[in-house]
């Protein structure tokens, strides 16, 4: 039961919280950039958990691979245009090329031969524009900087809004993406028909946290995801509240739920 996937059936929203929810279990196991964890099996109350925080070594762009980037914008940005320009001028001096280069052709294959070479030009000039657009949107998405500090006052100040119901005041907490990916009545249906009935939380163990700049869904940015293994009063649940870097602050992205199954939960 995630709350991610009654999401993603009730609006489309191509919400992967749930996805994420499901692989808790198996996450502190994973060789995957994405999901290093930082895991601690000790039980013990949220309210007395502190964790340091740091954004992981694997998810912060290195030296070489912001001159790689940049190296490739601007030779993209040259293919672009010089093919551009060298297809234009081709097509503008065809019958010169013709006469003077291949004179020994027909005009039938000379302009065949030209339009082979034509269609290259742009084909190269054509990657080259799709390279530079590319990078460029990456490195817009990369300059999103995590905060200095911890996420976590956010994710146990959101967690005790869910705990008490006060949806309306955890909604107007989400992130600007967070609100574009699902409504306020659907956030709250979804809560009062998956949450609450699970009861009040007597206790959570923290399980693990990561830095990412990339989500499942591709969505980039700066990210953390942080999970517990929940004991609510009617049951164990896997729960995972991931929050994006806005305006320099932690907010709340996504929020879910997962059932906690063997071996973890036998």
């Amino acid at each position: 039961m995630a709350l991610g996937r009654a999401v993603v059936d009730a609006e489309g929203a191509g919400l992967v919280g749930a996805d994420i929810g499901v692989a808790l279990g198996h996450c502190s196991k994973s060789n995957s950039p994405i999901f290093k964890l930082t895991t601690r099996r000790r039980s013990r109350r949220v309210d007395d958990e502190r964790y340091s925080w740091r954004p992981a070594l694997s998810h912060t762009l290195s030296r070489n691979q912001m001159v790689s980037g940049e190296v490739l914008q601007v030779v993209g940005k040259a293919a672009g245009i010089g093919g551009l320009a060298l297809g234009v001028f081709l097509l503008i001096f065809r019958d010169i090329i013709r006469r003077n280069i291949f004179p020994k052709l027909s005009p039938t294959h000379a302009y065949r031969l030209i339009t082979l070479i034509v269609s290259l030009t742009f084909l190269i000039s054509a990657v080259g524009i799709g390279a530079y657009v590319y990078m460029h949107r990456i490195s817009d998405d990369l300059a999103v900087e995590f905060p200095g500090h911890s996420p976590e006052p956010v994710i146990l100040s959101h967690l005790q809004l869910i705990d008490n119901q006060r949806y309306g005041d955890a909604y107007a907490r989400l992130s600007s993406d967070g609100k574009r990916r699902i409504s306020f009545d659907m956030f709250t249906k979804v809560f009062e028909t998956q949450r609450a009935p699970l009861g009040k939380a007597l206790h959570r163990t923290f399980y693990g946290t990561a830095a990412t700049r990339q989500l499942p869904d591709q969505t980039r940015g700066a990210f953390s995801i942080t999970n517990y293994l929940s004991v609510f009063e009617k049951g164990r649940f896997f729960e995972s509240v991931t929050v994006q870097a806005e305006d320099r602050e932690w907010k709340v992205l996504f929020h879910t739920l997962a059932p906690c199954g063997p071996p973890v939960c036998p």
